[in-house]
């Protein structure tokens, strides 16, 4: 990691917008079908397996609807669609009166299974491959979502009002009619989003604001066990506990101090370059601690940036960066037509973009890549596959099973 930080430059002038380009933004809210399953097969031997698992997610359309424009978004019956490799395993009835959204943030690949949440009146209702397993009361956006023990972990924010709630299998186990939730599903770093395991125990951390400033909470298993005040915070990006240390990382009203790592209860302050209007600022679990990754606009231009103890270094020479990614030591960053991974570069036509952030995955220095364009595209450690479908993909997941997984449907 030392020989990567030292080769980059020390200041750099660029001009960047990641909202606005190749990420299209995702769609808001809006029965089963024929499946295949691939399953454990115990006969066959371990060696006749793949290693590693790459599965995408997809939404289809109807070949005479255009759904690039998509005037009739939410109107027009589609299927949600799984695929491992380039083949597909699985497709279920969406849209209108099947009860399954097409929106990315409402899908989630999980154990070969995709995993739905859906708003149904004034009930969420979650389902994996299209079958029920719970619904509970109140509009919730999830924000986290984690299989433990084989039962679904949910975090959600209340769509309807200030609060949230922390379930398992539908059951509340911490709910509370104030806080907004830190951090989002689509976490890279973390499969559960803003939900994930420390130490054996489940860990989410969220906001309220008290009379004098705001407070940062982390909750483990259902209970508060920390709180502190965040006083010059006007927003806290992240907050994670990665082996017994709490880090966090804020947006700072003073631009000298944005964005400022906390860690148990040190404030880090970035170097002069590398300070002010934070964004998209991200906890990445590191050897020896953590860094973060996220966006920075020193002298009003918006910069890519890995922190490191508060030390900033911009991460890439161009001004078209719009997703990071981090692992091991390794960094990964995407662009319109381009993803750079450590020192190696993947080129792509330029039609071909993410539709959402979880699109991407970075495994052991891999990049794994779900493009949407024409034809949609999966990159998978240099391989590539074509998605022959007519729609777009709303996500990459990459899954090294315990169990060999047979390759027969």
């Amino acid at each position: 990691m030392k020989n990567f930080l030292f080769l980059l430059p020390v200041f750099l002038i660029l001009g960047c917008r990641p909202e606005s380009l190749h990420l299209a933004r995702n769609r808001s809210e809006t029965g089963s079908g024929d499946r295949s399953r691939h399953t454990v097969d115990p006969e066959i031997p371990p060696a006749s397996y793949p290693d590693t698992l790459v599965y995408v997610s997809a939404v289809e359309f109807p070949e005479d609807y255009d759904w690039q424009r998509d005037s009739a978004y939410g109107k027009v019956p589609c299927q949600l669609s799984l695929f491992l490799g380039g083949e597909r395993i699985l497709s279920i009835p969406a849209g209108p009166g099947s009860g399954i959204s097409p929106d990315a943030d409402r899908m989630r690949i999980r154990e070969g299974h995709l995993y739905t949440d859906n708003l149904d009146g004034t009930e969420t209702v979650i389902r994996r491959d299209g079958e029920e397993l719970f619904r509970y009361p109140g509009r919730e956006s999830l924000r986290g979502f984690l299989l433990v023990g084989g039962k679904v972990h949910t975090l959600g924010q209340n769509l309807d009002g200030a609060g949230f709630a922390y379930r398992i299998d539908g059951r509340p186990i911490l709910q509370k009619d104030e806080g907004i939730l830190v951090g989002t599903e689509d976490h890279p770093a973390f499969e559960g989003g803003a939900l994930y395991v420390s130490s054996g125990k489940v860990c989410f951390s969220y906001t309220r604001e008290t009379t004098l400033s705001r407070e940062i909470i982390l909750v483990e298993d259902g209970r508060a066990t920390r709180s502190e005040p965040c006083p010059e915070a006007l927003w806290v990006h992240d907050q994670r506990l990665l082996d017994g240390v709490l880090y966090r990382v804020e947006k700072r009203s003073a631009a000298e101090k944005d964005p400022t790592l906390v860690m148990d209860g040190l404030s880090l302050y970035p170097d002069f370059w590398y300070r002010g209007d934070s964004r998209k600022c991200l906890i990445f679990p590191s050897e020896g601690g953590a860094v973060v990754l996220g966006f920075s606009r020193p002298k009003g231009l918006d910069v890519p940036y890995i922190w490191i103890r508060g030390s900033g270094v911009p991460v890439a020479r161009r001004t078209d960066v719009t997703m990071l990614l981090y692992e091991k030591g390794t960094v990964a960053y995407m662009a319109p037509g381009v993803a750079v991974v450590g020192e190696k570069q993947i080129s792509f036509p330029g039609k071909l973009r993410l539709y959402s952030r979880k699109c991407a995955a970075l495994l052991d220095g891999k990049l794994y890549l779900a493009l949407t364009g024409d034809p949609n595209r999966l990159i998978s450690d240099g391989k590539e596959w074509d998605i022959p479908i007519h729609g777009f993909l709303t996500g990459v997941r990459v899954e090294v099973p315990e169990k060999s997984v047979s390759l027969s449907p």
